[in-house]
């Protein structure tokens, strides 16, 4: 990469300067400190997107966080998605603590971490395959609350492909390391999106930092709500937009203390990252 900067070197920068402080001036700081949800997609083509010229989908939520905030046009992803997230999290290229898929080395810091010990809130909500039946993974890693799919392939130590679970239709998370129940006949992606928006509502009157790895728009190409079952024709199109990015803005009032940062998995050769701010503190 001759020395360029990954987009989520640029990422840690913007979070150094908004909001990590010395745990000490963590309470006086409180007040002024914007909230902060960054959301990753996961296989997210660069010439699906309005704002880059796309033309086959309809992205206006991500074409506004392009045109309202910052842009990063010259930038780099990884060709999978577990060693995007590890680069991500830990602020650090692959090859200096990227060791096997679906595994992130317990002596990593990450920014949940980070952030935690600055006083504010954190949750990661969305895909994990970073453990292997490690439910406590997350919270060691500085996440305090966690609704996750994938932690391993592996049924009594044999590795077992499709034993994660489905992520989209009647899917399998855990939350706080149980299993959550109640799941039959629901989309993943909705499930998840409500869990944000409540948690959104449960903290607005603190400073959080949301983590929001979506599950979409990765295969399967499986039917989203609205198309029958078996609909072939339009199984390809789960939209990575259906995750209510207004109703967090609108129904909870986060305009002036909320951070949103876009980061996508990109799989062409030309990659870029929004970043949508709106008045932090």
């Amino acid at each position: 990469m001759q020395g360029r900067k990954l987009t989520f070197v640029c990422l840690c920068l913007l979070l150094a300067a908004t909001a990590i402080t010395a745990p000490a001036e963590a309470q006086k700081n409180q007040s002024r400190r914007p909230n902060i949800i960054l959301i990753l997609a996961d296989d997210l083509g660069y010439e699906t997107v309005g704002a880059n010229g796309g033309t086959s989908y309809q992205t206006p939520a991500i074409d506004r966080m392009a045109a309202s905030g910052m842009r990063f046009e010259n930038a780099y992803a990884h060709p999978l998605c577990t060693p995007s997230r590890v680069a991500l999290m830990t602020g650090r290229y692959n090859f200096r603590n990227y060791t096997s898929f679906g595994e992130l080395q317990l002596g990593e810091k990450t920014f949940g971490a980070m952030l935690r010990d600055a006083g504010y809130r954190t949750c990661i909500v969305g895909k994990w395959q970073l453990s292997e039946g490690a439910f406590q993974a997350p919270c060691h890693f500085g996440f305090e609350e966690y609704l996750l799919w994938h932690f391993g392939m592996r049924v009594n130590g044999a590795l077992t492909p499709g034993s994660q679970g489905s992520r989209y239709w009647d899917p399998v998370f855990y939350y706080n390391g149980k299993l959550l129940t109640d799941v039959k006949g629901k989309f993943g992606p909705d499930v998840m999106a409500n869990f944000v928006a409540d948690y959104i509502q449960r903290h607005q009157a603190e400073p959080f930092f949301l983590y929001y790895p979506l599950a979409l728009p990765h295969d399967p190409w499986i039917e989203p709500p609205g198309y029958p079952r078996g609909d072939t024709e339009n199984r390809r199109f789960p939209s990575v937009e259906s995750n209510n990015y207004n109703s967090y803005e609108n129904h909870y009032s986060l305009t002036h203390r909320t951070v949103f940062t876009f980061f996508a998995r990109l799989r062409a050769s030309q990659q870029t990252s929004a970043q949508y701010r709106r008045d932090p503190v």
